[in-house]
């Protein structure tokens, strides 16, 4: 079913932030929203509203106040009507703007632009509650993995329920990136365990992705064919490189629910998906703690 939303920003009621959430209300369903959507060249933008407007199954009026002010709404609900395509209504109230505590573990001297990006991401379209906070430098010398792991649980990922890795070429072999994995997948006395997605940057070279999570491969993997089963951690390997060995070991597993996405292929709206699929399979997964805790960095 395709679906055209119509709306107006200049009430200021909503914001693109309510329609990129409602977008990823309306998955699995075709969905168009003009101001997340439409990447025409600025003289062909009215075009293409229209060219979606007319190929699309219903319209859905987003009610605010001063809908009736906008030229374009009445415009698009008249054509709509016209061309005898139901509209429907929902009210702000209505739109699910649940937001999730993320942490964002990375490499931060090779990696920090990407951290960047996800946090400016996030100040345009609301996509999450920023828990991130450095893991600097512990005294790790007389604790032990379970102190380590509560200690980091409890004091820096706090209660973050949903962790990012970012995965460039050298993340695996940081010690504090293994601490922060390895104490999001375990539940404390304060904190439960967090879901996790993988993001492979643009420096690995990685050219596959993994679905963790029904549905995805029809709502955030919709470009990508070449699924094929991985049955080996030498496969995982040579089809995502420089993936940290934990990860790689919570795969094999199968009971543990990890996305693996490509940086090229992450978008505001498929980031959202993605940490709401994180945050609602969390108590679900089933991790693997057999490989201890990472000690020096190599």
């Amino acid at each position: 079913m395709k679906i055209f939303v119509s709306y107006t920003l200049k009430d200021c009621e909503i914001t693109q932030s309510h329609l990129l959430h409602l977008k990823k209300q309306l998955l699995p369903d075709e969905c168009f929203i003009d101001i997340l959507d439409n990447t025409a060249p600025a003289e062909e933008k009215q075009e293409r509203v229209l060219a979606e407007l007319d190929s699309s199954d219903e319209v859905l009026l987003v009610n605010t106040s001063s809908w009736q002010k906008s030229e374009w709404v009445v415009i698009e609900l008249n054509r709509a009507i016209q061309r005898g395509i139901p509209i429907k209504k929902i009210n702000i109230k209505d739109i699910n703007m649940a937001k999730h505590r993320v942490f964002i573990s990375y490499h931060h001297a090779n990696d920090q632009w990407y951290k960047n990006e996800l946090i400016r991401w996030n100040g345009w379209f609301d996509l999450f509650e920023d828990y991130s906070v450095h893991v600097g430098d512990i005294d790790d010398s007389n604790m032990t993995d379970a102190q380590i792991r509560t200690y980091i649980r409890d004091n820096y990922l706090r209660q973050s329920t949903v962790t990012i890795l970012l995965v460039g070429t050298e993340t695996r072999f940081r010690k504090h990136v293994d601490w922060e994995l390895y104490s999001s997948m375990h539940n404390t006395e304060n904190n439960s365990k967090s879901g996790i997605i993988v993001v492979m940057l643009p420096s690995t070279g990685c050219t596959h992705c993994y679905a963790g999570h029904e549905g995805e491969k029809e709502t955030v993997f919709t470009n990508y064919s070449n699924w094929r089963p991985v049955t080996s951690e030498a496969q995982f390997e040579r089809d995502y490189p420089n993936l940290p060995p934990r990860i790689i070991d919570n795969l094999m597993t199968g009971t543990a629910k990890i996305t693996i996405v490509k940086w090229e292929d992450l978008t505001p709206q498929k980031l959202a998906v993605l940490i709401d699929n994180a945050y609602n399979d969390r108590e679900k997964c089933t991790y693997s703690f057999y490989r201890p805790m990472r000690r020096r960095n190599n």
